[in-house]
Parts: structure tokens; sequence; C-alpha cells
């Protein structure tokens, strides 16, 4: 049976992810489920917006001995003239 142009295509499968748990709360339904696994992550925002709060959820959330956590943080001023 030929297809008809209104019939849809198959969309193709797309592979699952492994997720990680955020530890916070009701972000994971926001990001669909968890961070991916093995991906990088940068978390951005102004002064007191809860940044270092929330990697450390995730970084405790996730970090076993066999996986540790790796935490960088660096600190950027604004140059005056």
């Amino acid at each position: 049976m030929a297809e008809t142009h209104s019939q849809k295509q198959a969309t193709p499968k797309r592979p699952s992810l492994k997720l990680l748990d955020t530890g916070v709360p009701g972000l994971n339904d926001v990001l669909g489920g968890g961070l991916p696994a093995l991906s990088f992550n940068v978390i951005a925002g102004g002064p007191g917006s809860g940044k270092t709060t929330l990697t450390m959820h995730l970084l405790f959330a996730n970090a076993t001995a066999a996986r540790p956590g790796l935490f960088i943080t660096l600190l950027g001023e604004a140059r005056h003239r």
C-alpha cells in the first residue's frame, strides 16, 4: 500500500540518555527528568541568585566514592576605569 500525502512519517527514535537527579525537588520535572550524565553544565547568574547552593545540591546528590564530583568556581569582577 502506497503512503498517502496525509500520512505522517515515523519520527526516528531518540536515544535515551541517563539522567542524574538534581537533588532539588521539582527541578528534575522542569529539566525533563534531570541533567544528562557526563554533561558539562555552566550555572550562571547574578550575586545571591543561588548558583553555589544549586551546584552543591547537584554535586551532593550525585557524587560517590566511585564517581567523585568536581566543583570549580571563578571570581569575575567588573573593571572600573
